[in-house]
């Protein structure tokens, strides 16, 4: 296990005392608890606004399905076709957003 310093404002020091208290934890089990609920909850949506702002590229969610192993190629050409995430339809949305990125120029 590592060890983590971290400065906090006295409120928050005192609610962490306070929930230490009432439930028999120490500290360190509080904020724990605390940083796991929010790694399980939040932490995944943080990341994805975060990407956002910084305009990564997205990925279509048929191929991140696949990949976590959740489909498999007879279901992904399904998947593509219902949804319309085709291979030839992302070409050609691609080569509309290059014209029409270079109208502007």
């Amino acid at each position: 296990m590592s060890l983590i310093a971290l400065r906090l404002k006295k409120e928050t020091i005192e609610d962490i005392d306070e929930v230490a208290n009432e439930c028999d934890w120490n500290r360190s089990q509080v904020i724990k608890r605390a940083l796991g609920i929010y790694l399980q909850e939040y932490a995944d949506s943080d990341i994805a606004a975060f990407r956002i702002k910084r305009k990564e590229k997205s990925r279509p969610l048929v191929d991140v399905m696949q990949e976590l192993g959740l489909l498999e190629e007879e279901e992904k050409k399904k998947v593509e076709v219902r949804s319309g995430d085709h291979p030839k339809r992302r070409e050609r949305s691609k080569k509309n957003r290059s014209i029409s990125g270079q109208a502007h120029l």
